[in-house]
């Protein structure tokens, strides 16, 4: 099955003269692979499927259309099966630092140690203020967690009282935010976060010279939002329905055409299918949909789109797996992304490996997604940080690989070796 060509030519006609009237310049760099990577390549193809009318997106404000859709496919990983303590239910990334939720609802960290200051370790005698080193540790004070939500400066914790406790370098004891309503999923950015509040609405609050500096509610049209990402330019909301709407600074990140500086009104991302999973570096972004698609756009930079190429692309372009081979969900950082598919595997892509964060020794940038060996067979979730990614498997452990400068693979210690072989996490 053919898939029309992602956006029309006279959108794009209009896309690059807007982008030359804004005093841009749009360099396609010429196309190529990665010659030497060792592990396997996976062949470009779609995954099956029957073939559904095309549905709206359902914003009468944007002009976009979804491309061609597959059936809807159900991939979603079984849920963590605990058979010893402590076991992670839910892990999250920051650049470098990574958390996870423990199945009493407690939160143990490991990686930069500044933002670790709150831990106690009451059974090792650690005493609160204590340098932890680079842990694993457990955060004191923080109880009862559903979510987590790490930057380089600070970290919250969603509660199951729809609470949110942050610390961060210079404040190091957890307190509750204020500004959040109650919240059921945390997005921190350095100058704008976002709630969605347990009732399905979008909060967003700080002081940005892009997203403003007043509290405002994001409208999705009476829809409720189900997830929300938050870079440095660019904000996502995914709705209940699977419609993906960006707002910011127009450029590559949006994934759709504005004609404004700064667009801040949240629209549909064009030629988008229903999405299940977003994730955005600061210069590109990764969509997983519904019918067991991958869809990457932004700045190419070294390999960043998995698409075989180096070309920025505006607009989401599909990448290639293997048959019945479905992504599920995905993880992106400026290094490098990784995507879950439904059989429970690894695919990783990007830069140069500098620290094996691809999961192979050699130095080469990967150009479509590359599994990645030594995990266990049911892997359930994935978090990459910057030149780091981890990897959390049906039984509650945690598989880490990449940089360990500041103990980002949780062995307890910290060292500038490269490691692109997985090591699990000894949790406390």
């Amino acid at each position: 099955m053919k898939r029309r060509a992602l956006g029309s030519a006279r959108g794009r006609a209009l896309l690059f003269a807007m982008s030359i009237g804004a005093g841009l310049t749009l360099t396609a760099l010429a196309c190529s692979e990665s010659n030497n990577a060792p592990r396997e390549r996976f062949d470009a193809a779609s995954p099956p499927g029957a073939s559904l009318p095309e549905a709206s997106t359902g914003a009468e404000d944007d002009a976009a259309t979804a491309p061609d859709v597959l059936a809807p496919y159900d991939g979603a990983a079984d849920p963590v099966v605990c058979d010893a303590s402590p076991c992670v239910v839910r892990l999250v990334a920051g650049p470098s630092l990574y958390c996870g939720i423990i199945d009493d609802g407690t939160v143990r960290c490991w990686g930069d140690s500044t933002l670790l200051t709150p831990a106690i370790d009451a059974d090792a005698g650690a005493e609160a203020g204590a340098d932890p080193g680079p842990g694993p540790v457990t955060i004191g004070g923080v109880a009862d967690a559903v979510d987590l939500a790490i930057t380089a400066s600070r970290a919250c914790a969603v509660l199951a009282d729809g609470g949110v406790d942050c610390w961060d370098q210079s404040a190091t004891t957890p307190t509750r935010l204020a500004d959040a309503p109650a919240t059921k999923r945390l997005a921190l950015g350095t100058d704008m976060s976002c709630a969605v509040a347990t009732s399905g609405e979008l909060d967003c609050w700080g002081d940005s010279a892009i997203f403003g500096s007043r509290p405002r509610a994001i409208d999705l049209g009476g829809r409720k939002a189900v997830d929300v990402v938050v870079t440095d330019t660019a904000a996502f909301v995914l709705d209940e329905d699977g419609l993906l709407r960006s707002w910011g600074q127009s450029g590559l990140l949006l994934g759709r055409a504005t004609s404004l500086m700064v667009d801040d009104v949240a629209r549909a991302v064009t030629d988008l299918p229903k999405a299940r999973s977003i994730a955005s570096s600061s210069a590109h972004a990764c969509a997983a949909t519904t019918d067991g698609r991958l869809f990457c756009w932004g700045a190419a930079g070294d390999a960043m789109l998995g698409l075989g190429y180096s070309r920025d692309e505006h607009y989401p372009v599909a990448v290639s797996f293997p048959p019945g081979d479905f992504p599920y969900q995905v993880s992106a950082e400026d290094s490098h992304s990784c995507a879950r598919s439904t059989a429970g595997t690894i695919a990783c892509w990007g830069g140069e490996n500098p620290w094996g964060e691809l999961g192979y020794a050699t130095k080469s940038a990967v150009y479509v997604p590359s599994k990645v060996a030594g995990l266990p067979p049911d892997v359930v979730a994935i978090a990459v940080g910057l030149s780091s990614s981890c990897a959390l498997a049906k039984d509650g452990a945690v598989w880490c690989w990449g940089d360990d400068r500041n103990g980002q693979l949780g062995q307890g210690h910290s060292d500038s070796a490269r490691h692109w072989t997985p090591a699990r996490v000894v949790l406390p």
